[in-house]
């Protein structure tokens, strides 16, 4: 991790880390199941969910 000012940048290994952190605290699973549930349509609609998603596009 590198702080510059306000801003942080985390390398590829971090944000999987960080994806896969709160993939277990938010939603008490991996973010490898959360992957296969989503690619199936398995995930219920939530604030989780969303925010996860939103984390992925970082990865």
């Amino acid at each position: 991790m590198v702080k510059n000012g306000s801003m942080v940048t985390l390398n590829k290994k971090e944000v999987e880390n960080l994806i896969n952190n709160e993939c277990k605290k938010r939603l008490g699973i991996s973010a490898k199941e959360f992957l296969q549930k989503r690619e199936h349509g398995k995930l219920a609609k939530s604030t989780a969910v969303h925010d996860i998603e939103m984390l992925l596009k970082l990865a």
